[in-house]
């Protein structure tokens, strides 16, 4: 089987956790 690339991460914008933030709190 050929080694298949790990697929990276989707970057997280800092305002992205900021606003979940807000809500969650």
């Amino acid at each position: 089987q050929p080694t298949l690339p790990t697929p990276s991460p989707p970057q997280i914008p800092e305002s992205a956790p900021t606003q979940i933030a807000e809500v969650a709190t």
